[in-house]
Parts: C-alpha cells; structure tokens; sequence
C-alpha cells in the first residue's frame, strides 16, 4: 500500500507521472510500493516498487524521486532505482541490473551491476540477443512525440562485456555500444578494448578473430574491423592485416593492408593490398590477392618462396595456386639460389603421408631461370616444370622456338627443343640434358637470345 501520502497526492501523481517531456500527451501511470514518504523534495519508495506506463516498465527493491514540483509540467525528473532493477522497454526488450539513473530530461541513464552483471536481452527478435557488462549508460530515442513512442536509442557498456547473437556469433570486449535501431539509426554494435593490452574478441561459428575496434551491422551481418588477427577454423589458419570487412551474408572475408595467412598445408600467403576470402557452407573455396603478393612453402624444412606483382589465386577444392604477373613485374619463384621468372605460375600440391605438401610448380610465359651457385647458369623457355621434391625441371619450347641455355661454368650454351635439370641429392649438383633437336657451343659469349636479358654478364 501507499502510505504518508494524502489522497490528493497520489491521485495528482497517477494523473501527471507520465513520462519526460511529453506533458501534453500524458496518460495515466501505475505507482505502486510497500511504503511511500517524502524526504525533502524527493519521493522515496520502497519494498517491490512498480512503476508503469505505457512506455516503459520499471521494477526494484527501492526508488528515490528526485525534486517533486508539484507545479512543474515534470515533477520528477530524475529517478534512482536500486535493488534487483528491471526496465522494460517497449518493442525493445529488458534489461537487468543493480542501479539505475534515468534522466527523463535527456533522456539518459546510467546503469551499474551488483552481485550479477547487467544482463539486456531481447527475445522477441528473430535473431535473439543478450548483453552483459559490469557498468554502462543508455539513451532513450523519441521516436514519435505526439503519440509517445520513446524507445531504447543505445546502451554503452564497459567492464566485460560478452555479446551473444543467436547462434550466429559471440563477442567479448572491454567497451561496446549496441544500437537498438530505429529511423534514424541501423541495429549495429560497436566494440574496442580499454588498452593496448585490452579485449575485442569475436567468435563466428569457430572462427576467432581479435580486433583494436569491431564494427557489425547486425541486419545484414557486415563487419568491419581494424588490425584484426586470429583464426580462420575452416582453412586451420591464421591471419592479420590492417583492416578487414566481413560480408558474412555471402560468406566473404577482405583483408586490406599488409594482410596474410599462415596455413600449415598452403603456406604463409602475403599481400600487401588485399587479400580475399570465398567460402560456401562455411568451407574456405578460394583466396583472391590483388597486388604484390607472395606465398612461403616450408617443404623438407627448405623454403620455397613465390612473388607476384598481379593476380593471385588459391582454389582450395583443388589445392591449387594460380599467379599471372601485371605484364609489368615477372612473377618470381626463389628456392635457395635458384630464382625462376615467368608471366603465369601454377602451384600444385599433393597428399603425401596423409600430409597436402607441394609437389609441381608450371611456369609459362617468358620463363627465364637462374642459378648462382653450385654452377651458374640460367635459360629461356616458353614453358618449365619443376619438380619440388626432386629439384628437378623441364624446360620446353614452342614448336617454332628453342630453349636457349647458357652453362657459365664450362662457356656452353645450349639451343634445345627441350632441356632437363635434374639436382645430385648429395651434391646438390645440377645435371643437364638436352632433347630433340639440340646444338651445343662453346664459347665465351651467351647467344643472343640471352644476352638481352641482362641477368648475368658472359665471363671474360
């Protein structure tokens, strides 16, 4: 029951305890308590305090109604709640803590956990959410004045935040800020960590990914996030670049900015502007890397190095690596001292003790190959292929070309349809052999074909 008020008062307060600043359109209200009182200007409610409007439900053990004017259009203006607080927003879902200030003036509140953190749910959405957190403020949003529709603008939350979405996605960070939505705002979150040292961490079905901030459209599950980094669980790899836009809708990732991708069967994957993500039924398909890219094989514990200054592509259905140049910069291959140019360059793997290691390498186009060392030589071909495992190439040419190779060591060169390098596995030692058609000559000057290149100078 209502005490230590007159009759008057409490009818003056069902009658005028509407809602801030919508005095004109006030309908009635509900002010319920165990016990009643005023202490100076302010109403003190306590024992199940209720206090309900169309708009806005609220419920707690106690309430302090700050500086009662009973001739003010808004005669309390601020409310304190404490004790097992519940807000019920309307269209908006609810909202639990320990304390909370809400002034009706601004419209703005500020919210405090106790034994249990702040806990905003809403089921009623075809996607449910629930936020916790430990401290964190709300604005409320008049959306339609004259028929007194104020809802949930946004709550901004501190202190261990965790955000469930569905089953779609879980986000854990120091600070984050929900947006209800409404006409002048999308339903969107917003996440950073306090510090350098702080958290922003979102999972998505398994994939993990850490963030300096986190941005997510949730009506269309668009995000975007800066100098993100973490695991993707369907390549088993991990990554980090700048920035990242997630278009989780249509299953596509992009990494812009120094971006890469460390996977213990494809390689460490480089790209120095962007690096594109494909996938279907959350199962990786392609990786697309536009610019300077290069991709690292560790294989027999020996490092194989691929560059390309163009377009490269990674089809993970078929475990293969497809490069083509700008037609300005040569894709590079390098593999101790030997380095092999070309415009196009295919990477095929295979399964080898239930293991996916690269096995063949297919250059075309203007293919040029050098070696320092043990012996230095280097050749042209329209085509080469070369045999990871065994170190081994094949230089082809056209019908109406030859391959053209020059061996510094013993002055030779050497104009063949087809050429074959195989390596000595002890020595290393590479051995060649020409096919079909095949003149050798000795001398001290490469053919011509190979002098303008420029790649070595004839020995003198």
């Amino acid at each position: 029951m209502l005490k230590n008020l007159k009759q008057s008062s409490i009818l003056w307060i069902l009658s005028n305890l509407c809602w801030v600043g919508f005095c004109e359109t006030y309908e009635s209200a509900t002010l319920s308590a165990e016990t009643v009182f005023f202490e100076n200007n302010d109403l003190i409610l306590s024992g199940q305090v209720a206090l309900s409007h169309a708009l806005l439900s609220m419920h707690a053990e106690q309430a302090k109604l700050l500086d009662y004017n009973k001739t003010s259009d808004l005669p309390f203006s601020n409310i304190f709640l404490s004790g097992d607080v519940s807000l019920d927003f309307q269209n908006r879902g609810h909202l639990a803590c320990n304390i909370a200030h809400l002034d009706f003036q601004t419209l703005l509140g500020s919210i405090r956990s106790g034994t249990h953190p702040i806990i905003y749910q809403d089921l009623s959405r075809e996607t449910p959410i629930q936020i916790e957190a430990k401290e964190g403020k709300l604005q409320l949003l008049s959306q339609d004045f004259k028929n007194q529709i104020c809802t949930l603008d946004f709550l901004s939350l501190t202190q261990d935040v965790h955000i469930q979405y569905g089953d779609t996605f879980s986000l854990h960070a120091d600070e984050a800020k929900f947006y209800a939505g409404s006409a002048l705002s999308k339903e969107k979150i917003h996440a950073e960590p306090k510090t350098h040292e702080g958290i922003c961490k979102l999972v998505y079905k398994n994939d993990v990914i850490h963030a300096t901030s986190m941005d997510i459209d949730l009506s269309t599950l668009d995000m975007s996030m800066t100098s993100p980094s973490g695991f993707l669980h369907s390549l088993t790899s991990s990554f980090q670049s700048d920035h990242l836009y997630a278009d989780y809708a249509n299953q596509k990732l992009t990494l812009t900015g120094n971006a890469s991708i460390e996977d213990k069967e494809l390689g460490t994957l480089y790209a120095e502007n962007s690096l594109c993500v494909t996938q279907d039924n959350h199962s990786i398909q392609t990786i697309t890397c536009k610019g300077l890219s290069s991709l690292k094989i560790i294989e027999s514990n020996q490092e194989h190095l691929f560059t390309c200054s163009g377009h490269l592509v990674f089809d993970k259905p078929s475990f293969q690596v497809t490069a083509s140049s700008n037609n300005i910069k040569q894709n590079l291959y390098t593999h101790r001292s030997l380095m092999i140019y070309s415009d196009r360059t295919s990477i095929h793997y295979t399964t080898k003790e239930s293991c996916i290691t690269p096995a063949r390498v297919f250059f075309e186009g203007h293919v040029r190959i050098v070696s320092s060392s043990p012996i230095s030589y280097e050749g042209l071909a329209d085509t080469l292929v070369y045999n990871i495992p065994s170190k081994s190439a094949i230089l082809s040419a056209l019908p109406s070309n030859k391959v053209h190779f020059y061996h510094a060591g013993n002055n030779l060169t050497i104009n063949a349809d087809e050429l074959t390098i195989d390596e000595d596995p002890a020595t290393h030692e590479p051995h060649f052999e020409g096919k079909g058609h095949v003149r050798f000559t000795f001398n001290k000057e490469k053919d011509h074909h190979l002098q303008k290149q420029g790649l070595f100078h004839a020995p003198s």
